[in-house]
């Protein structure tokens, strides 16, 4: 068992690098393309490995979620993205302001706080937490942390870096909890958009205490 989830960690991380290879050969503009081809990318991948494995669909979390079980995901989500930002600020950090230069709000929207929260939770959660044979919680939660640390490849300062691998190992934690106790997995995919809103909410939160308290917003990126 231990060698299977070797195997299927490898395989996770062979079709996250892969799409974020085959990415890279779109050109640059707009900054946001990029990230939405390594997840439109990652999201086939899934779908494929889904329909080739011949289980049922539900199986892999596509399934309708208990009445009331957002509530409690989203809070813990929203609660863990204003904390992180938080804790990034206050260490000096510069958090994501660098690599979202040149997002717009609503590509931000679009892309960080709804698309690759879908696309993630559908490959981490949905195919590689399903197809896992033991410790499906840990291991998610482990890889999905493990896979954040492409923000510092791109360019995030290390504080702002450890502090995010760290609190997506938690949201990712989290969200395969949730996955494995309702059975499906639109909880996690509202607690994953949470932490993203609550991310900046966080930066705002910040910036309102900076002013009130040193009359001025603070110096970011």
């Amino acid at each position: 068992m231990i060698i299977s989830c070797v195997g299927w960690i490898a395989l996770a991380w062979a079709a996250f690098l892969g799409a974020r290879a085959l990415a890279k050969m779109l050109p640059g503009s707009p900054p946001w393309l990029g990230q939405v081809a390594v997840k439109a990318l990652m999201l086939a991948f899934a779908l494929g490995m889904m329909k080739f494995s011949g289980r049922p669909w539900p199986e892999f979390g596509w399934s309708a979620a208990p009445k009331g079980s957002w509530k409690r995901a989203v809070l813990i989500g929203a609660a863990l993205g204003a904390s992180s930002t938080l804790l990034i600020l206050l260490l000096g950090g510069k958090g994501l302001s660098g690599m979202l230069r040149g997002y717009s709000f609503p590509a931000i929207v679009l892309t960080v706080w709804l698309w690759s929260s879908f696309t993630e939770e559908v490959f981490t959660r949905g195919w590689l937490q399903t197809s896992l044979p033991v410790w499906r919680i840990a291991l998610s939660g482990l890889f999905f942390g493990s896979i954040h640390v492409t923000v510092i490849w791109a360019g995030a300062d290390t504080i702002s870096g450890l502090v995010i691998v760290g609190a997506t190992l938690l949201l990712g934690l989290w969200c395969a909890r949730l996955r494995d106790m309702h059975a499906s997995l639109w909880p996690a995919l509202w607690a994953h958009i949470a932490f993203n809103i609550g991310g900046i909410c966080g930066g705002v939160v910040y910036s309102i205490v900076h002013v009130i308290r040193f009359g001025k917003p603070p110096s970011i990126g």
